[in-house]
C-alpha cells in the first residue's frame, strides 16, 4: 500500500491531495517523491515557502531555535517572536501585528475586531464582494458567495452583504451609515487573476470617509498602500 493510499484511510480530507508521496525532500523549487522522480513546485506551499527548500539560512535559523525550545505558547514573551512582529511592524507601516496560524483565522480575526468596533459605533453591516475567497471557516464562508465552497453549511453569519466586484454603483448604492466593514482582495487570486479598478477603490475610499466604516484587505498590495495606516490588513 503506498503513502497516499494510507492517508485516504485514515484522513478527513478537506483537500484534493495529489497522487505524489514525498518522502525524500526537495532543493530549492524541486520536490523528489518516493519513486525518485523530481517535480518542479509551482505551488510553494499555497505561496509561503518562497524561498524554496532545503535554504541553507532557514534551516539553520530553525535549529538554531529547536536547540533552545521548540514550543512554548503564547503564555511567554520569546524573543523571535518579538523580534519578528518589530519588523513587521517596522517594514509594514501599522503599529501592532497579531499572528495566526492560516489566512481564514486572520479573517476571523478580523470580524471579530470589526464587530467590536462595529457595536461601540452602532454599526453592524459587513460587506463582501462576489468571486471572493477568504477561506473555509464560517465567518470567512459568510463573506463569500460561492456556492460550491458555501452549499451545505448554512446559516452563515447575519448583517452580511455580497456585492458584485467592481461594481461602483452597487458600492454606491449599498455601503451607507450601517456598515461596519468592508472586506476585499485588491487582487483576488481564486480562478484568475482579478484586480480592483481604479475608480472602484477611489468610490470605496470615498464612502468610508462620508461614512466612517473599517476596510480590510485581505493581502495588502500597492493600491492598499493608499490606506495611510487606516485599513486592516490580513
Amino acid at each position: 500500500m503506498t503513502l497516499y493510499e494510507r492517508s485516504e484511510r485514515v484522513f478527513f480530507e478537506t483537500y484534493r491531495r495529489l497522487p505524489v508521496s514525498i518522502t525524500t525532500g526537495g532543493k530549492g523549487a524541486i520536490l523528489i517523491g518516493d519513486d525518485g522522480a523530481e517535480y518542479i513546485d509551482l505551488i510553494g506551499g499555497i505561496a509561503v515557502n518562497s524561498v524554496g527548500y532545503g535554504n541553507q539560512r532557514v534551516l539553520s535559523a530553525i535549529t538554531e531555535q529547536i536547540n533552545k525550545y521548540l514550543h512554548l505558547s503564547n503564555l511567554f514573551v520569546q524573543e523571535p517572536q518579538v523580534q519578528l512582529a518589530e519588523d513587521l511592524a517596522t517594514h509594514s507601516g501599522y503599529d501592532r501585528v497579531f499572528f495566526t496560524n492560516s489566512g481564514t483565522e486572520a479573517i476571523e480575526a478580523a470580524i471579530k475586531l470589526c464587530r467590536k468596533w462595529g457595536n461601540s459605533n452602532g454599526k453592524h453591516t459587513l460587506v463582501g464582494f462576489s468571486g471572493s475567497f477568504h477561506g473555509r471557516t464560517m465567518g470567512s464562508l459568510s463573506l463569500m458567495d460561492r456556492e460550491k465552497y458555501r452549499k451545505g453549511y448554512e446559516p452563515f453569519l447575519p448583517d452580511v452583504l455580497h456585492l458584485p466586484f467592481n461594481d461602483v454603483a452597487a458600492l454606491r448604492s449599498s455601503v451607507d451609515q450601517n456598515t461596519a466593514a468592508v472586506f476585499l482582495e485588491f487582487i483576488q487570486g481564486e480562478g484568475g487573476i482579478n484586480s480592483a479598478e481604479q475608480s472602484f477603490v477611489d468610490t470605496l475610499f470615498e464612502l468610508r470617509e462620508k461614512y466612517s466604516f473599517l476596510v480590510v484587505a485581505d493581502e495588502r498590495d500597492s493600491i492598499g498602500n493608499r490606506a495611510n495606516g487606516q485599513v486592516l490588513c490580513v
